[in-house]
């Protein structure tokens, strides 16, 4: 005879009969069972799953009938089923609840747990819900059953209306305006109003007011034809009424509002338009007339005296100079204080040849009695010291003789003047 097969459990120690009565089968381990006996798992030896078929099981520890799911038992992809032998219950866990199963034409609230037919006389319509309608019911949200914003235009022998909220009857001097009731009036008076808004939780409204459908959806209505003309008379409207009047004023006399008011004002005076404007305002005889006024004034004479002493007039001056001097020679100048603002900062307002932070001065390049035109490809900013040393000596002949000559200087010199090489200058159209 053949020799009964044995297992030494791991847990135990002991050797035991390799067969279904002592060990739980397992696809993972060679020998097809696990690898502790059934005693060290909780169980006794000789009981096995009971399965009742049907899709039904009983469980070996409550011996309770259950259905054989992953509702009531857990997942054992060892067994042929795919199901543990010991329901959840028995091993700590919980049933999983299946879903609510109710009528057709029935909803359950989320609140108060009831079954209401799913109409608008107990829940309020949501299009996105799947029954149609929000999870609580009117009751729960404070309404009561039957109630519509549709039917809130009922008036009583005096012409007051009742509030949905707290159901007495007032005048509509209590209630705000609305353009979706029939009445143009909203359900809850405004006291009702103040309260729902100062339970309100703002984080709640800004995060519903960023989702990108409700953006989008605010966006689209806003471009409807009928939507914007009734917000353009709408804001006419408040503009030309006391309130409005009055609070333009507030904005008006503000810090914001008069810091916006020199903004807009700078702005519209650089532009073309209000450079023309102004043109034609000085050309004017009431723009002369108070242009002249101005000039005798003390305030318009210490202007003239500022300016006569800043920075921006001498410039302006050499300037002329120079365009003066080229002009005696017949040639080319068309330098402009532009230019020259652009010359500074392309040499980061250092002299080109010796490389220091100092006063400028324009330079030819190509001297003036040698036919240097004064243009933007023959001025470079130069120091008063590289300035008078050059004179009218060759400017690459001269740089290249001097201790601080730099060769990556003269390269930025003849890129700036547009030089192909030392000789060959490419012009600009402009």
């Amino acid at each position: 005879m053949c020799e009964e097969k044995t297992k030494v459990c791991f847990k135990c120690g002991r050797e035991l009969p390799l067969d279904a009565d002592h060990f739980y089968k397992s696809n993972s381990s060679k020998s097809g069972f696990a690898g502790a006996c059934k005693e060290c798992k909780g169980q006794p030896f000789g009981q096995r799953k009971k399965v009742t078929g049907d899709g039904w099981r009983i469980c070996p520890h409550c011996e309770r009938k259950l259905p054989a799911t992953k509702e009531y038992f857990s997942g054992n992809k060892g067994n042929k089923d795919g199901l543990d032998a010991i329901c959840k219950e028995c091993i700590g866990r919980v049933f999983k609840k299946p879903p609510p199963k109710f009528k057709e034409g029935y909803k359950i609230c989320s609140k108060c747990g009831r079954e209401l037919p799913a109409t608008r006389e107990y829940y309020h319509k949501d299009s996105n819900a799947k029954t149609g309608c929000i999870s609580r019911c009117l009751e729960c949200s404070g309404l009561s059953f039957g109630f519509s914003m549709f039917t809130t235009h009922i008036r009583n022998g005096n012409g007051d209306k009742q509030c949905c909220r707290c159901k007495e009857w007032k005048s509509e001097d209590n209630f705000y305006k609305s353009h979706v009731t029939p009445d143009g009036l909203i359900g809850h008076c405004k006291e009702c109003t103040k309260i729902e808004n100062a339970n309100r939780d703002p984080a709640k409204g800004r995060e519903y007011n960023n989702r990108p459908e409700v953006k989008k959806r605010r966006e689209e209505r806003s471009q409807r034809p009928d939507v914007r003309e009734r917000d353009r008379e709408s804001s006419l409207k408040y503009s030309k009424s006391d309130k409005g009047k009055a609070a333009a004023k507030r904005y008006r006399e503000s810090e914001k509002g008069k810091a916006n008011k020199r903004r807009y004002a700078e702005y519209y005076w650089r532009s073309p338009q209000g450079k023309e404007s102004a043109e034609k305002y000085r050309k004017s005889e009431k723009g002369k007339i108070k242009t002249e006024r101005y000039e005798k004034s003390d305030k318009g004479i210490a202007a003239v005296k500022r300016y006569h002493a800043s920075d921006k007039f001498r410039e302006r001056m050499k300037i002329t100079a120079h365009n003066r001097r080229a002009k005696m020679r017949e040639l080319e100048c068309s330098l402009t204080i532009e230019q020259w603002e652009f010359c500074k900062e392309y040499f980061n307002d250092k002299c080109c040849y010796c490389g220091k932070k100092k006063k400028l001065e324009q330079d030819h390049y190509i001297a003036l009695n040698k036919n240097g035109e004064y243009e933007k490809q023959n001025i470079v900013p130069a120091c008063k010291s590289c300035n008078a040393s050059k004179l009218d000596h060759d400017a690459l002949e001269w740089f290249r003789k001097q201790l601080f000559y730099s060769e990556k200087r003269e390269k930025r010199i003849l890129k700036y003047l547009g030089y192909v090489n030392e000789k060959i200058q490419q012009r600009t159209l402009f």
